[in-house]
């Protein structure tokens, strides 16, 4: 291995779609993640983040024996709670018109996400209709009103975003409480509903802050037979810039690593048959004996990581000059060219937008489960060589260095 190629120096991000950068100062505070949240091992760090000429770092790891990935130094989480408050997707428009947008956005139906309505219905799943349901992290409400919409009687939802809660409340009349779901004052208003027939929640297990803590809240809050739906991003072929880059996924995890999970908390998983490459997708039921997890065969989650991040940035190539990275929005493809100039990166981009997805249609269909035409979102960066490295590569094997603080992405 070359220790030198597996990273590089981010002189400057170009294309972030609807990402913002945050640059991380010495104010912000850190906490670490030592543990894997899903059954307890030793995170490994897979790769450090680097700023302030080795004075500044944030490394990502990885559980070796389910295939956790998260970071392992992150934000405190009082300020995590603050920043989805305040400052998490804070929408331009507001008021009447956001909300008549919302109300005809979910009248056209044009969501094609797998979420709890259509895996409820598809998997035909005995959910007692009669009893409260939940979701965790409810945005502007259009899955309680579809769950409303096939029979469901009593809904409440938790969404940390003010604003998204006050447009789901206005256009809706939904029950939202706009506080996380794991604060002592909001368990308190869900014990007086439970036990919930169904709890779930879409896309949202990656920006927990303790899902350990999530899940067991969770099972508090149910009885058995009751069911738990969850689909988030699949570390196996989530887009690695999101993993490394963007602060609000703290978490990333493999199908394993999340069955591990359910079950330490009294779930079986009964259904995976909607997960695919990029997202998983699992029913698990509350149950008093719960059968043995099947081991996995070759298991070597840290040797995968490694690989993963390696050839998506392209670090078994040699480069002696300035490169521009293009990767896509909905799946771990990417592809380096020599940087020459702001106008023909331009061209690259497009390029890269219109014949990729013709390129790699086979490889984006399956891990994609569907097919989806159309030009993909790409995001970019301009890198250049290390020169110098601030970690040992026996403790981290990549490193990704920064001119002055780190700069991470939300939106």
């Amino acid at each position: 291995m070359n220790h030198l190629a597996y990273g590089f120096d981010v002189l400057a991000f170009r294309k972030l779609d609807n990402w913002k950068i945050l640059e991380i100062t010495p104010e912000i505070p850190f906490a670490e993640q030592t543990k894997c949240p899903c059954d307890g091992s030793d995170m490994k760090t897979v790769c450090t983040l680097v700023g302030r000429k080795g004075s500044q770092k944030i490394r990502i790891g990885v559980c070796g024996s389910c295939g956790y990935a998260g970071y392992i130094d992150r934000p405190t989480r009082a300020w995590i709670d603050s920043f989805y408050a305040d400052s998490w997707h804070i929408p331009e428009e507001s008021g009447k018109e956001k909300i008549e947008k919302v109300r005809e956005r979910f009248r056209q139906g044009k969501d094609r996400r797998i979420n709890a309505v259509n895996i409820i219905e598809r998997l035909k799943i005995n959910a007692e209709k009669n009893r409260p349901v939940c979701e965790i992290g409810s945005g502007y409400g259009f899955t309680l009103k579809g769950m409303e919409k096939i029979g469901f009687r009593s809904l409440v939802g938790m969404e940390s975003s003010l604003n998204r809660a006050e447009v789901a409340r206005r256009a809706f009349g939904l029950r939202v409480l706009s506080s996380p779901f794991e604060k002592k004052s909001t368990q308190e208003e869900l014990r007086k509903l439970s036990p919930f027939s169904v709890i779930f929640s879409h896309h949202v297990f990656e920006h927990v802050y303790d899902p350990n803590e999530v899940v067991s809240l969770c099972s508090a809050l149910q009885k058995e037979g009751d069911f738990l739906i969850l689909t988030m991003p699949n570390f196996k072929g989530e887009f690695s810039l999101s993993t490394i880059f963007y602060l609000p996924h703290l978490n990333a995890f493999s199908e394993l690593s999340l069955k591990k999970l359910l079950h330490r908390h009294g779930y079986e998983t009964i259904h995976s048959k909607f997960t695919t490459d990029t997202e998983l997708c699992l029913v698990a039921q509350k149950k008093a004996v719960r059968s043995t997890l099947k081991p996995v065969e070759d298991g070597n989650y840290f040797a995968k990581a490694v690989r993963k991040f390696a050839n998506y940035f392209r670090l078994d190539k040699k480069y002696k000059a300035s490169t521009l990275f293009w990767g896509f929005r909905d799946v771990d493809i990417g592809g380096r060219i020599l940087f020459c100039g702001n106008m023909v990166s331009r061209v690259i981009e497009a390029g890269a937008a219109r014949l990729g997805p013709i390129l790699h249609r086979k490889k984006i269909d399956l891990a994609l489960g569907f097919s989806r035409g159309g030009n993909k979102t790409i995001l970019s960066m301009i890198i250049q060589p290390l020169k110098i490295r601030y970690t040992d590569v026996s403790e981290s094997p990549l490193e990704i260095q920064y001119d002055g603080n780190i700069k991470l992405s939300y939106k």
